[in-house]
């Protein structure tokens, strides 16, 4: 099943979705403040391609067992606030999370274990294109009742000019049969990859439009269709 999630110019939209089966999702919210809730049934698989632009979502996402959730969102000026809940055994969720930042923006997550056997990894990449503030606040929670379990989130922040960016990774764990790992790192490309590029015929401008495709979304498993419309929204930079 598929759905279509596009919000236009509506500051005050609520919705709450239930999925049932497997199901693809599109959102391409833009200018939006939306409160979307989306519940899963038991196993199913669920994946999410998010191209939203302007936005200060609130979005949240209850997840049951034997539930594969994939999200890859490559999304522009966004200062939404993204909760998982983690309810079901044998979850398993895997998020990767690009944003362009022109403005000021803030953007915090929440992820919530509460069962045991479960696993979720996050990748945050933020390319800071101009001197504005960008923050990631990334909140990972492991509750008393989730043995068991994998939590890793990684954090970068690429600064093309004097940007001010900050990472705050927090991990809140009351359950010591688990592995969580964080990490963080604000800065700028680094030298040794343009100098590699260019002493290969590649221009520095060309170099830098390779960097930039590869760190907003190599680690992303997308389909072709998915990755074309990411790379439109790369080229249009």
């Amino acid at each position: 099943m598929d759905i279509i999630l596009n919000n236009k110019d509506n500051s005050n939209h609520k919705e709450r979705i239930k999925i049932k089966e497997d199901t693809n999702i599109f959102i391409n919210y833009a200018n939006s403040n939306t409160e979307l809730t989306i519940e899963t049934s038991p196993n199913t698989s669920i994946r999410v391609l998010d191209t939203s632009k302007n936005t200060k979502n609130i979005i949240t996402y209850n997840v049951d067992k034997n539930v594969n959730l994939i999200i890859n969102k490559l999304s522009i000026d966004c200062s939404d606030t993204l909760t998982v809940n983690i309810k079901g055994k044998n979850a398993n969720v895997n998020i990767n999370n690009s944003i362009v930042n022109y403005k000021d923006n803030i953007y915090t997550e929440k992820f919530i274990h509460s069962k045991e056997d479960s696993r979720s990894n996050i990748v945050n990449h933020a390319l800071n294109m101009e001197n504005s503030v960008f923050r990631f606040i990334v909140d990972g929670i492991i509750e008393k009742n989730s043995s068991n379990t994998y939590f890793n989130q990684e954090n970068q922040i690429i600064n093309y000019k004097d940007g001010d960016s900050q990472i705050l990774p927090n991990l809140i764990v009351s359950n010591n049969d688990i592995e969580a790992n964080h990490s963080a790192y604000v800065g700028s490309f680094k030298e040794d990859y343009l100098f590699y590029l260019m002493t290969r015929g590649i221009s520095k401008e060309e170099s830098i439009k390779l960097l930039t495709r590869a760190f907003l979304i190599n680690s992303m498993q997308l389909k072709d269709e998915e990755e074309k419309i990411f790379n439109d929204i790369i080229n249009s930079l």
